[in-house]
């Protein structure tokens, strides 16, 4: 069998957080049947990790876009605003709280993000602090105990069939690193494997 291999284009609402040395940030979006888009920002590397049992609390942070377009999304401008926010949570709740971000999701006009740590004492404290540098936003903030980490695997760590999604835009970006030409056909080779005769 011979294939083209084919690029998918990010749509504006996938824009992934900034890349620390240990992190693996990615983005990816979902289209609920009948619904609005899910854009979904999340730090791949912290699946090696989760759950840390020192960080059993997540702090969940929402707030209203100001400008949602039709989807339900930011806006361009709005956009950049929200990655300033972004910043200064992440800033203020690791320097006091040693919080880990894991990610964001953004779905009807609201924006989540999804923090861990292990003392909450005064993470509403540092969460208003954030939000002065943007007064437009409102928002609201809740602790819950997780130590399982359900909120990172369940709300913001790719399903199987978008991890795959994300895996192959990967390879096909990389190959376009090395200046492959997509566009040339190539041999494909499948393989299946079967549990039991009767299966097969």
């Amino acid at each position: 069998m011979y294939a083209t291999l084919a690029t998918t284009a990010c749509p504006a609402v996938c824009q992934a957080a900034p890349a620390t040395a240990q992190s693996d940030w990615d983005t990816y979006v979902t289209r609920p049947t009948g619904g609005k888009p899910v854009s979904t920002v999340v730090d791949l590397s912290l699946a090696e990790r989760a759950p840390m049992r020192e960080k059993g609390y997540a702090i969940l942070i929402r707030t209203g876009l100001l400008s949602a377009d039709v989807d339900g999304m930011a806006t361009r401008q709005e956009s950049e605003s929200l990655h300033l926010l972004e910043d200064l949570l992440e800033r203020s709740l690791a320097e006091s709280s040693q919080a880990v971000y894991a990610g964001r999701f953004a779905r009807r006009g609201v924006r989540e993000f999804v923090f861990y740590l292990s003392d909450t004492t005064s993470y509403r404290k540092k969460v208003a602090s954030a939000f002065t540098a943007s007064p437009g936003h409102a928002w609201n903030a809740r602790a819950v105990a997780d130590t399982g980490w359900s909120h990172y695997f369940d709300l913001l760590y790719p399903p199987p069939v978008e991890l795959e999604r994300i895996r192959n835009r990967r390879l096909v970006d990389l190959l376009i690193d090395k200046g492959d030409d997509l566009k040339r056909p190539r041999r494909v080779d499948r393989f299946f494997r079967f549990k039991s005769k009767s299966s097969r």
